[in-house]
């Protein structure tokens, strides 16, 4: 443990081990005494800009055990899949402290966050839409969302839980029956599909008990792709919910693709931590690799020209580069070219080299044979050219 002291309300703690997770929390002191502590948040240190935002939105305090500290459930799932992390809490977000739109991938954590501090506010609702409409990756997790948002919620809390979230809201749990369902079934041929049975605890194993997991659906209007990722053991009628969605298409009248991952259970009462760290790389693998084909330029064609950072990152040996390109008005396909140089500008891969119509692509990069170190892959398609930096550690 470290204690850092600032007079200032911008506290900067240096000199840590780059690549581990850190934890901390604050608080004040004065002559009368000390504060509370704040909710514990943390992070991996890196040279690499963090692309995943961990929100912590638990703030439940009756009726649950809130011990304030479940974002170290991330720490070593995120180290062992490669990625790194920052966090905040949720009224950090929707007060302007901290932009969504920075990152390519948000977390979203609620628990059993219900809706006496409400799972998603009228504001954070707002920015999760904006956020989603503008290509972003969403994973919200939580076991009471449905509940807040549909059975107790506004039309306006619904139309967010449909038009946002994909979902349709079946019940509190399984049959309406608490306590009794604590294990998820990955479903054939999903993103989850391979794991084996997903257990989240009863509240003997360091979280809280789940006793009332939301029994979902997902829904089949609009644009793109949404199917059911796992349903609950020992429930045969699927009719009666689901236990996890996925959605990749456009979000409301958003023009650009996003991408979302929900979990009626929270991820951090998985146990193992094996099975957590499992679970997360399915997760980032169908986040940062899903594509949908294009049929026509008013559904599914990009609007842009991107270019993705590759994952993993750091990365060995291989890695998945994604970029997508739009209808070129001059004609229906462009010259494409995706090389690899490495750190003194000499070509080591071309891995794209031939003439591709409006789409989302993506190449896997096997870097056998490569020393250890950076590595940059450039792009140029038409008009459009762009690089990025990735890092090869045997």
């Amino acid at each position: 443990d470290k204690i850092t002291v600032s007079s200032s309300n911008s506290i900067s703690i240096t000199n840590l081990t780059p690549d581990s997770a850190f934890y901390f929390k604050v608080e004040a002191v004065n002559d009368s005494g000390a504060s509370y502590t704040t909710e514990v948040l943390g992070g991996i240190p890196s040279d690499i800009k963090h692309e995943i935002l961990i929100v912590n939105g638990f703030e439940r305090t009756s009726g649950t055990n809130n011990t304030f500290d479940y974002i170290r459930m991330y720490g070593e799932p995120t180290m062992q899949n490669g990625v790194s992390f920052s966090s905040t809490s949720n009224d950090a977000v929707y007060k302007g402290f901290v932009n969504l739109n920075d990152y390519e991938i948000v977390i979203w954590m609620l628990l059993d966050e219900s809706t006496a501090n409400e799972t998603f506010n009228t504001m954070e609702q707002g920015l999760v839409a904006d956020y989603l409409k503008n290509g972003g990756k969403l994973m919200v997790t939580g076991s009471e969302i449905g509940w807040d948002l549909v059975e107790k919620g506004s039309d306006s809390d619904k139309a967010f839980y449909r038009d946002y979230l994909r979902a349709r809201y079946i019940s509190d749990a399984p049959n309406n029956q608490s306590a009794t369902f604590y294990t998820a079934n990955p479903l054939y041929l999903g993103n989850l599909d391979g794991l084996g049975d997903i257990k989240f605890d009863d509240g003997t194993h360091g979280t809280i008990d789940v006793d009332w997991p939301d029994a979902i659906s997902n829904i089949e209007e609009g644009i793109g792709l949404t199917e059911v990722e796992s349903g609950y053991k020992g429930i045969t009628d699927l009719s009666k919910g689901y236990s996890g969605i996925s959605h990749i298409g456009y979000f409301g009248d958003g023009k650009i693709i996003g991408n979302l991952v929900y979990l009626a259970f929270p991820f951090e009462t998985i146990y193992p931590e094996s099975q957590r760290v499992a679970v997360l790389e399915k997760i980032m693998n169908y986040m940062y690799n899903s594509v949908i084909s294009v049929d026509d330029e008013s559904n599914n064609t990009p609007t842009e020209y991107l270019l993705i950072q590759n994952y993993p990152n750091p990365f060995n040996p291989s890695t998945t580069i994604k970029y997508s390109i739009p209808l070129n008005r001059k004609s229906e396909t462009s010259n494409t070219k995706l090389i690899v140089f490495d750190i003194l500008g000499r070509e080591v891969a071309t891995l794209v080299n031939q003439t591709q119509q409006a789409g989302i692509y993506e190449v896997k990069f096997d870097a056998s044979g490569l020393s250890s170190g950076t590595y940059f892959y450039r792009i140029s398609s038409g008009e459009f050219f762009d690089s990025k930096k990735m890092i090869l550690l045997r």
